[in-house]
């Protein structure tokens, strides 16, 4: 019998958080599913809140990344070409203009129906509030967090203030429900009479989700408004109108709902919400705020989510204690590794680490990515398989990356 060939994404879960692992999974299906492909994966937090079954990562391929405009990886990324990753270890967010996904629109849709076990029994009371409460359910996102740069501009609340009082009277019996990690914003939309996760029933978490990679601070504040993504995520996809910022968290809740009539998302150049079509779209604007700098309250100077100063979790190395070893072409930006001179106890419940790479990330801050002393690593492997560099592998031989460091 003909080996009918194989894709993995040994980083499936550790690339981006919930929203970005639901669409590189959809990805993963898809691909294998079109060209006739086995798929093999590690668990993410899609796995237990949606029951999933899947091969584990049992061969280790070579890693290819995917392509992106002008090899611009701040650009739109490329839809694959005929077999381009058959064969191989994908690399990347897979967030291709959705027109790549739109023949199988009804498969993608399916994977994400129902959740089970003690998620479902979260949002189960809640759901039914929601689909109760009114004929027209118009969720909104307010995105805050780790916003406020590049392409992901915070939203001001008066352009969807501004879009409520232009359409609520288009619907018929309109409620609007609120999904944000900002309950303070919540009160400015009081003549509405919004709807809230908390409102419906659901009681926040501040436990980390199973396979999930948070972010850094969430973590350290035990913030659940960081943490407890997913009802958030599920009440938006009940919805029947959405309004989203510049992020997957809310378009993919829009993009898996079947029952969707509109979707809107905010847009710098124009200054308001346009309406999309979210299976023939950008899953992203990639206009940054650096290119609209007057442009009221879309951008932030600073912000506690763009800095690793609440707690010493990786170690300062000094100049004098790095070796270069070799450039890394083609990895985020300019990466250089380096042999540390000793190891470095970054961690009381990790192992030390000895190499650095010091790569330019997104919007060219510098960051760090460690690796620990006892992993099976060859410098050969990196610059064949530089994608491998990028998430946490359980799989022999791979390489394990433990975190970033950014640098002032």
């Amino acid at each position: 019998m003909d080996d009918p060939g194989l894709i993995t994404f040994s980083h499936l879960g550790r690339f981006g958080r919930w929203a970005n692992s639901v669409i590189e999974y959809a990805f993963l299906r898809v691909y294998a599913r079109r060209h006739g492909l086995q798929y093999q994966c590690p668990p993410w937090p899609g796995t237990p809140i949606f029951g999933f079954d899947d091969p584990p990562v049992t061969r280790r391929l070579p890693g290819r990344r995917e392509r992106y405009v002008n090899g611009d990886y701040q650009k739109q990324p490329l839809p694959p070409y005929e077999g381009e990753f058959r064969n191989w270890d994908f690399v990347g967010w897979a967030q291709f203009h959705t027109a790549y996904y739109a023949p199988d629109k009804e498969f993608i849709q399916g994977l994400y129906t129902a959740p089970v076990g003690r998620q479902a029994e979260r949002v189960a009371d809640a759901t039914q509030r929601l689909r109760a409460a009114g004929d027209c359910r118009i969720g909104i996102h307010l995105r805050r967090g780790d916003f406020g740069r590049g392409p992901f501009l915070i939203t001001p609340v008066s352009w969807y203030l501004r879009w409520l009082w232009d359409h609520w009277d288009r619907f018929s019996n309109p409620i609007l429900f609120i999904a944000s990690e900002a309950p303070e914003l919540v009160s400015q939309f009081a003549s509405f009479r919004p709807l809230t996760m908390e409102s419906l029933g659901i009681a926040w978490d501040r436990s980390v989700p199973e396979f999930y990679t948070p972010l850094e601070r969430d973590v350290a504040t035990a913030n659940p408004r960081g943490l407890d993504f997913f009802p958030d995520w599920w009440l938006l996809k009940q919805c029947d109108v959405m309004l989203t910022p510049n992020s997957t968290y809310s378009f993919s809740a829009a993009w898996l709902n079947p029952g969707l009539l509109e979707c809107w998302r905010s847009r710098l150049s124009t200054g308001r919400f346009e309406r999309i079509d979210p299976w023939n779209c950008e899953m992203q604007w990639k206009e940054s705020v650096d290119e609209f700098p007057n442009v009221p309250g879309t951008h932030m100077n600073k912000n506690p989510y763009w800095t690793h100063d609440i707690r010493p979790l990786y170690p300062v190395v000094a100049e004098g204690e790095a070796r270069r070893i070799c450039d890394i072409p083609n990895f985020m930006g300019n990466t250089t590794a380096y042999k540390l001179s000793r190891p470095v106890a970054h961690h009381p419940e990790k192992a030390p680490v000895d190499i650095v790479l010091v790569s330019e990330v997104w919007h060219h801050r510098p960051a760090t990515i460690i690796l620990p002393a006892d992993a099976d690593y060859g410098i050969a492997s990196w610059v064949e398989l530089p994608g491998t560099i990028y998430g946490r592998h359980d799989t022999r031989g791979a390489l394990a990356v433990l975190g970033f460091v950014l640098k002032d």
